[in-house]
């Protein structure tokens, strides 16, 4: 049985990446088979049947987003608001934006309805404040496909949205309220400001409870998992729940009433029943009703433990999960849960720890089951996040979770106290291991084999203090080896540019790519998480073209995690915080041996506007020139070619101001004479970048054209080797 159930798992899995048509032949083929093949015939039928569910609830889901065609249009939407949304600053100048879902009633376009699930909209200056639940809309809005950006890291926006049931992203043009909410005066409490975060964290599942720079703290050290409501606070509610209930049961014995046998059954089920009202309270996420199915399971079969494999239980547990959603698989939390609890009962079932071991032991085998996710998923792993979920983990389940739930329900000074008291000591043992530099291992494919080999070495037998040596040695050498790696990178930032060069274990970053809110940029979604997995633990180079938000808008999330040591900028006044230097003072610049950096000054009188005062570099890469010019205007441009002529030509051209036709003049193209250009722009932009002029002169010239659009992230290492986002396989839905 637990074979069928691993298979079944396994093919719905593998039916969500294969196309409707294609499963549907093969499932025909194996059902054909297992006519004949009478010994096989059930494990045919269930990939089979398995497959197809997958493929057709995957296929049902692409149906519903934005056909292409109409992408980028205006359309007519009647809905409500899904859930509570505020207004927020963003980084450009003057302006607010409010985002929100829209569960639309009708949405047509030139009069024709369109079918669609969920809209996720943007509001820039609204009209209101914030949405409540319930507020219901008519809007002229602008939509188009969901996209996701392209750059070798495991987050698919794309599918994300899908899975939410979005079909399709854009902005509000004008907007009239069909029916207003009234907006009640909030209740006061008296709590502090630490006790509320942690309430509306931990109990109430809000994203927004913890601050980025919070964010960022749990995230360096591998315990964002104890921030997020998920089966860790699902299993230590239960807990708390048995217990107190079992205390009941007793003390009515006490008294002289009798439960019989079914003072165990009472506590069960008052577990469970407490277990999912916290589930209902906390948003009723997939994550959260995976766990409480899990702790009803075990609450069920408690009675006959010695009659079942727990792994059987959280087999059936995945796949009852992924038959509501095939595509679940996709998450890291669906992921990151079941791979720690099989990885404690394939590690501990049966072994002896000792008096060391009941400490050290379960949190090597969670560490040691969840490497290669975390490397899958590009978190870097090693001993300090060890270090940190072995004393984080216990805080959170045994004091702060606790109270969290304590003061939810009733507000109690002491209670106030105590958890202002826990969350001082949360954050700043958050601070100490983020201050630690330790060797981690990065993420990469290339070392889940080791680390399979290691825990299959503990399990036939091995210590686990010779595994903890084995697990020191080998950090210390994957980190030395990933070090050497060399690359450059122009990374799919949308409508914006980032560029990295990673050379000699030295590291150079040009622009960051745009910030749309406080709480979130293109270098916290692609730059630091590519940093990370480089290796990379400080920058050596950091330039800024200008000030514009596309370029520089995440420069202050960049250094806040990693100090530049040389920090260069063509507007370097609009940075004063972090004192940068004016690029058009420099010369020649070396990165390594093989790196170098030449910047072509532009006289300042010529500087006009922003975009004239971009830095216009040229990058030696291992003998190959690629020109970066900013968002230079084809008045500089001409400027450059009188000044500096074919000192220009390079190799590798990245379009001026992501192909805008006030750029990429004849007069330069000729002068640059690149053999590629490279232009950075956002899918379906409202500029119209890259400007079909732009494109006639490149295809006159037979100038090879890639667009990060098209192919996402683009690059080259040191022997020439080209890769990009979308060169390899890609799933079939895009």
């Amino acid at each position: 049985m637990h074979l069928l159930i691993l298979v079944a798992v396994i093919s719905v899995v593998c039916g969500t990446l294969l196309p409707f048509q294609n499963v549907c032949l093969l499932a025909g083929i194996l059902a054909a088979v297992s006519v004949r093949v009478s010994s096989y015939r059930w494990l045919l039928l269930v990939v089979a049947v398995s497959s197809v569910w997958g493929s057709f609830y995957t296929s049902q889901r692409v149906a519903l987003l934005l056909p292409e065609e109409i992408s980028g249009e205006r359309f007519k939407v009647a809905g409500c608001i899904a859930e509570p949304a505020m207004a927020s600053p963003t980084l450009r100048s003057g302006q607010t934006v409010l985002r929100f879902v829209l569960s639309p009633q009708s949405v047509t376009f030139h009069g024709d309805p369109v079918a669609t699930g969920d809209l996720r909209l943007s509001w820039y200056n609204p009209g209101v404040e914030s949405f409540l639940a319930g507020d219901c809309i008519d809007a002229e809005v602008t939509l188009k496909r969901p996209r996701n950006i392209e750059n070798d890291l495991a987050f698919d926006y794309e599918l994300w949205l899908m899975r939410e049931g979005v079909t399709a992203t854009g902005y509000v043009r004008s907007l009239d309220f069909t029916q207003q909410l009234s907006r009640g005066s909030q209740s006061e409490t008296r709590l502090s400001d630490n006790t509320k975060a942690w309430i509306d964290g931990l109990v109430f599942g809000k994203p927004d409870a913890f601050t980025p720079h919070q964010w960022r703290l749990v995230r360096n050290t591998g315990t964002l998992h104890v921030l997020v409501v998920s089966g860790l606070h699902v299993g230590m509610v239960a807990m708390v729940a048995f217990v107190l209930a079992s205390a009941l049961v007793r003390l009515l014995r006490v008294v002289g009433i009798r439960t019989g046998t079914y003072g165990h059954w009472i506590a069960r089920m008052a577990a469970v029943a407490m277990t999912g009202g916290y589930v209902l309270v906390a948003g009723s996420g997939i994550a959260l009703i995976r766990a409480w199915l899990l702790a009803t399971l075990l609450m069920l079969l408690w009675g006959a433990a010695r009659q079942i494999r727990f792994a059987q239980v959280l087999s059936l547990v995945m796949l009852v999960t992924l038959i509501a959603d095939p595509l679940l698989w996709t998450s890291a939390g669906f992921l990151y849960s079941f791979v720690a609890v099989y990885a404690l009962i394939l590690l501990l079932e049966g072994r002896r720890n000792g008096v060391v071991g009941p400490w050290m032991v379960p949190q090597f085998a969670v560490m040691a089951g969840l490497a290669p996710v975390m490397m899958i998923w590009g978190q870097p792993l090693g001993v300090v996040h060890v270090i940190a979920n072995t004393l984080i983990i216990p805080l959170i389940s045994f004091c702060i979770l606790p109270l969290s739930l304590l003061l939810s329900v009733y507000e109690s000074e002491w209670a106030d106290t105590a958890m202002q008291y826990l969350s001082d000591l949360f954050w700043q043992l958050q601070t100490l291991f983020n201050a630690w530099s330790l060797p981690a291992i990065l993420p990469g494919a290339v070392w889940v084999l080791p680390w399979i080999a290691l825990v299959l070495l503990w399990r036939s037998g091995l210590h686990w203090a010779h595994c903890a040596l084995g697990l020191a040695l080998f950090t210390l050498a994957a980190h030395e080896l990933t070090d050497q790696t060399s690359k450059l990178w122009l990374f799919d930032v949308g409508q914006g540019q980032s560029l990295m060069v990673r050379d000699a274990g030295r590291t150079l970053v040009i622009d960051t790519g745009a910030a749309y809110s406080p709480d979130f940029s293109m270098a916290s979604a692609v730059v630091i998480p590519w940093l990370e997995k480089s290796g990379a633990e400080s920058l050596d180079l950091l330039v800024i073209s200008h000030s514009d938000n596309d370029h520089a808008g995440g420069l202050d999330t960049l250094l806040a995690q990693y100090p530049a040591v040389v920090r260069l900028a063509g507007q370097p006044a609009r940075h004063q915080a972090w004192h940068f230097q004016d690029c058009h003072e420099r010369g020649l610049l070396a990165l390594s041996d093989s790196v170098s950096l030449k910047f072509f000054s532009l006289p300042e009188a010529l500087r006009r506007n922003d975009n004239d005062h971009s830095c216009v570099l040229q990058l030696n890469y291992y003998g190959r020139r690629v020109l970066i010019p900013g968002d230079i205007t084809a008045q500089a441009e001409a400027a450059l070619v009188d000044l500096y002529g074919d000192d220009l030509q390079s190799d590798v051209l990245v379009a001026a101001h992501h192909g805008s036709r006030t750029s990429s003049a004849e007069v330069w193209l000729d002068t640059v004479a690149p053999a590629e250009v490279w232009i950075s722009s956002g899918y379906k932009n409202r500029y119209g970048h890259p400007h079909t002029e732009v494109l006639r002169r490149l295809k006159e010239r037979n100038i090879r054209l890639f667009l990060t659009a098209e192919s996402g992230f683009l690059s080259i290492d040191a022997d020439g080797h080209r890769d990009c986002g979308r060169c390899g396989w890609v799933p079939w839905w895009r």
